[in-house]
């Protein structure tokens, strides 16, 4: 009796202390959790964490994908390039491979450059204003993202140089998205200059990936 007396008090407080973090990590930002956002995060990823973007006041509207090409060269000297790589897919594709995957944190920094970049608008003459000093802009954070992945592959080790593009698809009007001619419509590219790895690698912060 004693024994399953403890058993019941062990994970009704277990219990209560799961939710008592699990609701702590999804309220707003506030003087009790902020100094404890470190362990919250640690214990709530990627099991745990919520995302409120569906019922945010401003609504999806758009898939966002980060992209990057890379320039390779191999022994002779002899220089390629690749096709556009699509790293939120990778980084999808892992994830649902292995939910216990860390990789959830790389895939929301992925996403948050995605925005960032987004809501900037096109490059253009405004990409020098993008980048800040110290590496701490999207743009730098992106490409060190980029290149941690590039590294981790055997093919693409011998970079030299890349450059990030993001790929906006729009969602159709509710009343056209059975429609397989509206699902592209409106789609666009941007694309950013070309970063050597030295540039890149001199930024501060680095990533290091998992193959």
């Amino acid at each position: 009796m004693i024994l399953r007396l403890f058993w019941v008090g062990f994970l009704g407080l277990v219990t209560a202390v799961h939710f008592a973090v699990l609701c702590l990590a999804n309220l707003p930002v506030n003087p009790i959790s902020l100094p404890l956002r470190p362990l919250l995060k640690a214990y709530t990823r990627p099991l745990f964490i919520q995302s409120w973007t569906l019922f945010a006041p401003e609504p999806i509207d758009r898939d966002l994908y980060l992209l990057a090409q890379l320039e390779t060269r191999d022994s002779n000297g002899r220089v390629s390039r690749t096709p556009w790589l699509n790293l939120t897919d990778v980084f999808l594709v892992r994830m649902r491979a292995n939910y216990l995957t860390r990789l959830d944190v790389v895939k929301e920094s992925v996403t948050s450059i995605e925005a960032d970049l987004a809501n900037m608008g096109p490059p253009d003459a405004k990409e020098d204003r993008m980048r800040k000093v110290g590496g701490a802009d999207p743009l730098a954070i992106g490409e060190r993202t980029a290149l941690a992945y590039a590294r981790t592959q055997p093919a693409l080790a011998s970079v030299t140089r890349l450059r990030l593009g993001l790929l906006q698809h729009p969602f159709p009007r509710f009343t056209r998205r059975n429609m397989p001619d509206d699902r592209t419509r409106g789609s666009s590219l941007w694309s950013y200059r070309w970063m050597s790895t030295a540039q890149i690698d001199q930024s501060n912060g680095s990533l290091s990936l998992g193959r």
